[in-house]
């Protein structure tokens, strides 16, 4: 397997850290330092040359290829058999629809949310239910902080000077979920915009940071109906932007607690790993492409508002090789 990415000798695992540091590729967070071994079974895993192009950002001309992806993974700290899910969400980030540029550049602060659906949930074990957003779990964790990693490393949107955001938010550092499809009395979220049931699919969207819906009283649906439209009317929420909810069912008699609102500030894009690029507003399933619904639903129930890798085996040896040129296949900065 040919690779583009340049390697640099360092002295152990620690030293490889810091060289991270230094050259300004971690999202502030030590990263799993990537050595041909691992970016080779990643990309084994995705079943991708290095070579192979997942992302290219016209405005900017940038270019993400097979390569950087996995050595991006590797760094977030994900597993191979994540691969699949991230060049997904990649490439549902690369239909025009997504607005990308804008969406990683805006000073309204968004991150990439990526909502995946599908038996893919289970098997690689996402967290759907109860702490959705938070701590605990690899896949969110790792698959959403390789959407951040990429972000800064293979398309430059270092805060303060490409990315603008003015505030930011927590989503930043990741920001994937997985809908709890089992527990939702609507269709998923995938089948609504035109993916095939039972088929695995990822849905990318430029989303604000969760908003949290406490309804302490509410024993009906009108009641709950109050505390979610009193907090879609806050202050500072922006007005012609579209709401997706998160929902967690509790066991009182109702659905109620915690609800999460994310602001579209880029249209959706839904993509399925292995599927070709999808036209505007398009939505594809493993394996099959089918076109996409024309309705648009402002809310769901399961998880999670809408909008895509993998493992360290073992202690680093001494002597590790490290990817390193600028411009090459590897989280790079880019001034």
């Amino acid at each position: 397997m040919t690779r583009a990415a340049a390697e640099i000798e360092v002295a152990g695992w620690a030293e490889a850290v810091e060289t991270y540091y230094e050259r300004g590729w971690t999202d502030g967070l030590p990263v799993v330092p990537a050595t041909p071994d691992s970016v080779c079974r990643f990309l084994e895993a995705a079943g991708r040359d290095p070579a192979d192009v997942v992302l290219a950002e016209p405005t900017r001309r940038r270019t993400i290829t097979a390569e950087k992806v996995a050595i991006n993974a590797v760094l977030a700290g994900c597993r191979p058999e994540y691969m699949p899910v991230l060049t997904a969400a990649l490439e549902a980030m690369a239909d025009p629809a997504f607005t990308l540029h804008g969406a990683i550049t805006s000073t309204g602060g968004s991150a990439t949310l990526v909502v995946v659906n599908g038996p893919i949930r289970q098997r690689l074990g996402f967290n759907a239910g109860g702490n959705v957003f938070g701590p605990g779990w690899r896949a969110n964790a790792t698959i959403g902080r390789a959407i951040r990693l990429i972000t800064l490393n293979c398309l430059g949107a270092t805060p303060g000077l490409l990315d603008r955001s003015t505030q930011g938010h927590p989503g930043k550092y990741a920001y994937c979920i997985a809908e709890l499809e089992e527990a939702n009395p609507w269709e998923p979220l995938h089948v609504t915009r035109g993916c095939r049931p039972g088929s695995s699919a990822v849905t990318v969207f430029a989303a604000e940071g969760p908003h949290n819906v406490l309804s302490h009283y509410g024993e009906t649906a009108e009641e709950i109906v109050v505390a979610l439209a009193d907090t879609m009317a806050c202050l500072g929420a922006s007005a012609r932007a579209s709401r997706s909810w998160s929902w967690r069912p509790s066991t009182w008699r109702s659905w109620r607690g915690t609800a999460g609102r994310s602001h579209n500030c880029g249209s959706r894009s839904t993509r399925a790993p292995g599927g070709r690029a999808p036209t505007s507003n398009a939505a594809a399933s493993w394996p099959e492409l089918s076109s996409p619904p024309t309705n648009r639903r402002g809310c769901i129930a399961g998880t999670a508002p809408r909008t895509s890798t993998s493992s360290w085996p073992g202690a680093a040896p001494a002597a590790t090789r490290r990817s390193s040129r600028r411009g090459a296949a590897i989280a790079t900065h880019w001034p």
